[in-house]
């Protein structure tokens, strides 16, 4: 279809909660613990919103156009 799925996270800064993650450069994230993320606002308030959980889950589309879920775990 072409339409736009998720926010493209263009950079990455080494040592973020995103590096911890594993999301590359790149990547869009289409969802943070299944909640849709449909503008560039959206990762960065869902990630500080989960600061106090001790794990999410965040799905991103890969550059292989493949769907990947990353789950980060406080303390690893």
């Amino acid at each position: 279809t072409g339409a736009r799925v998720g926010v493209e996270l263009s950079s990455i800064k080494p040592g973020s909660l995103c590096e911890a993650i594993g999301i590359q450069p790149g990547d869009p994230v289409t969802q943070v613990t299944g909640i849709a993320v449909t503008s560039p606002q959206d990762p960065a308030t869902l990630l500080k919103e989960l600061t106090e959980s001790s794990e999410f889950q965040v799905n991103v589309l890969g550059a292989d156009g493949q769907n990947r879920s990353l789950t980060y775990s406080v303390g690893q």
